[in-house]
């Protein structure tokens, strides 16, 4: 019994290992022990830098914050050197300025006082210039006169600036921009100029509004240098804005202290930072990490039901997709409501790939249609009853002795319709359907006489045998019949076909009125939308369409004015093609 025992103990022992060797091997149990030799590590790391990220979180706002008190301060110092700069250059330059300089006390002629209005507007146009002045002011001590940039001045403003230019003149200092002491709300600068004086004034309250810093939750103010803040409100009368620590309290709200020193002025800005704000902003993003890493810890279970249902089955389910359509059935579809986006795009571009295999042989056979609508709209400009109509006028209204005449027309219009008939094949050679239009334009000569002045055709023998799409420069050239003739003056015609760059380059150049900015404009409407445009002649809509059709975007179609005042001139470019089956026949008779 003992031995029985001893083997059942055995048996249980190497089952269980197995049993630990089979779950150690599986997918879940290692992506069980990787996630938690990650998630727990990352989850305590995440509690200890807290603090350190919080720390060095608050101390980037508070340099964020003091760099732009640092741009604001910098901002103002430009805007007061600036003001200085205009006042310095109208006491030199200005001449009204340098006449009160020579006057004296008893100067109070008409003259004077009109050199003094104009100077007074001149300071007035300064003072609207600088909006956030209060006021440009100037004194001539020896004439007596005293200029302000403002409509009207009030007596106090005026003595505070003359008691302040008194200080200056008695050496005991040496003024500039500084805070007034009769006035702490004022920034007064005063600057001397041999024997004058001109400065001008500032509202502190007015240069906070000209900073325009964020006061929602902060508060902005002015202090003096080596004294304190410069404010009516009692609450900030005993801040220290100077000390080594920058932790204040405000009404029961702590605060940070951060300010900028002016280098034109003793003044500074100072900014008051909520320490709310900043707790607000820190702490809150320190806590989502923390109930992140505690989340990560008693989630794992939820981790792998999620793994699973959102990963392992839409895997599953577009394998089993692939081996169905690797059996022949285009028309299984994936339902793409899994759950997750990126899955939900693939099986949405899985089922949008298959309906594209299927309507593929639909899509050719439209696409052919279309080719086939694009060709009788472009045969059907050609055959025009009015051209056989005036044609056969025109050789009805021959005379009987004029049989060379009614052979030459009969002769064109045989070549001309033998080339309209035979026109059913998707190519030609350049050179026929140049010697068509050779024949067409005879016919228009016949017609038009003395109104066509010439008509110069030319091709060059190195893309005689390229091939081109029938009948397409017939519908330009009958565009430049139509609307280059002129009552006033016989036209001429050019047209070449040759070589540039490798491809084939059609030119069709006429002396006409040219060609409209409104149909130019129509053109490369059309160009650019591929929507037809009213108003513009649907030969030349066909001729592009079906140069991009047959060429694709190697093809180019360029029209404008050749000439400033006259003329149209348009150019087409393909690329150099031989038919394969080209015939040796030029539709000639």
């Amino acid at each position: 019994m003992t031995i029985i025992r001893k083997k059942g103990r055995k048996r249980n022992i190497k089952s269980n290992l197995r049993q630990m060797q089979l779950i150690m091997r599986s997918a879940v149990f290692r992506l069980a022990l990787i996630m938690f030799l990650l998630i727990v590590p990352v989850c305590i790391l995440t509690m200890i830098m807290s603090g350190r990220a919080i720390r060095m979180a608050e101390n980037q706002v508070s340099g964020d914050i003091q760099e732009a008190l640092n741009l604001n301060m910098n901002q103002l110092d430009l805007y007061l050197q600036n003001l200085s700069r205009r006042l310095y250059t109208v006491s030199r330059e200005n001449e009204d300025y340098a006449r009160l300089m020579k006057a004296s006390a008893d100067s109070s002629d008409v003259a004077s006082m009109h050199t003094y209005l104009r100077l007074n507007s001149v300071f007035a146009d300064i003072l609207s210039e600088y909006i956030w002045a209060d006021n440009v002011v100037v004194s001539f001590p020896d004439a007596g006169f005293f200029v302000s940039g403002k409509a009207t001045l009030n007596q106090s403003d005026k003595e505070m600036f003359l008691t302040e230019m008194e200080h200056f003149e008695q050496g005991q200092d040496q003024r500039g921009w500084f805070v007034s002491d009769n006035n702490p709300t004022l920034l007064l600068g005063v600057f001397p100029y041999r024997n004058t004086f001109y400065g001008a004034s500032f509202e502190l309250d007015r240069l906070l509004e000209m900073i325009q810093l964020d006061t929602s939750s902060n508060i902005a103010v002015f202090a003096r240098a080596g004294d304190g803040i410069l404010s009516a409100r009692q609450e900030l009368a005993d801040v220290p804005v100077f000390s080594e620590d920058q932790n204040v309290m405000v009404n029961g709200e702590r605060y940070i202290v951060l300010y900028a020193k002016s280098s034109s002025s003793d003044l500074v800005l100072v900014d008051l930072v909520s320490r709310a704000m900043l707790d607000q902003m820190l702490p809150g993003y320190m806590r989502i990490l923390f109930i992140i890493s505690i989340i990560f810890l008693l989630c794992i279970p939820l981790l792998f039901l999620a793994f699973n249902k959102w990963l392992v089955k839409p895997v599953n389910i577009l394998i089993d997709a692939i081996h169905s359509v690797d059996d022949g059935n285009l028309d299984f579809r994936i339902d793409q409501r899994t759950g997750t986006y990126e899955f939900d795009l693939l099986n949405r571009n899985f089922n949008e790939m298959m309906d594209s295999v299927k309507d593929l042989k639909i899509n050719v056979y439209e696409k052919e249609l279309e080719r086939q609508d694009i060709r009788l709209q472009y045969l059907s400009q050609q055959i025009q009853p009015h051209f056989i109509l005036n044609a056969m006028n025109i050789i009805y209204s021959y005379e009987p002795e004029e049989y060379e005449l009614i052979q030459k027309m009969v002769l064109c219009l045989s070549k001309y319709f033998q080339f309209i008939v035979n026109a059913n094949r998707p190519y030609v050679r350049v050179k026929d359907e140049m010697d068509h239009i050779s024949n067409y334009l005879e016919i228009q000569k016949i017609r038009y006489g003395e109104r066509i002045n010439s008509c110069v055709l030319r091709t060059d023998k190195e893309v005689e045998d390229a091939v081109m799409p029938p009948l397409m420069i017939q519908n330009l050239v009958e565009n430049v019949i139509k609307y280059a003739l002129r009552d006033d003056a016989p036209i001429d015609i050019l047209i070449t076909a040759g070589l540039a760059e490798g491809d084939v380059e059609i030119l069709i150049r006429d002396t006409g009125c040219g060609i409209s900015d409104e149909t130019l404009e129509l053109i490369r409407n059309f160009q650019e939308t591929k929507v037809r445009q009213e108003g513009l002649g649907t030969g030349i809509q066909n001729t592009i369409e079906r140069l991009e059709l047959f060429f694709g975007e190697e093809a180019r179609f360029e029209i404008g004015r050749w000439n400033a005042d006259e003329g149209t001139q348009i150019r087409l470019f393909f690329p150099v093609k031989y038919s394969q089956d080209q015939e040796n026949d030029e539709y000639t008779g």
